[in-house]
């Protein structure tokens, strides 16, 4: 299946425990843009540049797991590790700081709230019940 959509996503490294856990690729979403189709042409290459400017200053970093949770509209919900934020609002800010970047984000239907998660999966409700 082809992604049609834009984020900004970070990745744990590649020997980080949270990677054994459930059956999701792991990684935290920064910013969501939705549809590329929705996104000007330039949009790629000023979210590389912007990119590659947080990397320069920021990258790596990193965040602390406080719960595990349930989230999201899915049914079920994802099962996901609730993180800190100690960083992941200083790097959202870092790319707002870019009017193209914030435009973007400004233009595509956002959560109520930056909620910094991991999911782990989305296992059955009826596997927790027991």
């Amino acid at each position: 299946m082809v992604n049609t959509t834009a984020a900004i996503m970070a990745i744990p490294a590649p020997l980080e425990n949270i990677r054994l856990v459930g059956d999701e690729d792991k990684h935290a979403t920064l910013m969501f843009f939705g549809e590329t189709s929705s996104l000007p042409d330039d949009a790629k290459d000023v979210l590389v540049e912007s990119m590659k400017m947080a990397c320069a200053m920021l990258f790596p970093f990193t965040e602390r797991i406080r719960d595990i949770s349930r989230l999201g509209n899915d049914v079920p919900p994802a099962l996901v590790t609730l993180l800190t934020d100690s960083c992941l609002s200083q790097v959202r800010n870092l790319f707002m700081m870019n009017p193209a970047v914030k435009g973007y984000l400004d233009n595509t239907k956002q959560w109520s709230s930056f909620t910094p998660h991991v999911t782990l999966g989305h296992p059955d409700f009826a596997e927790e019940a027991i």
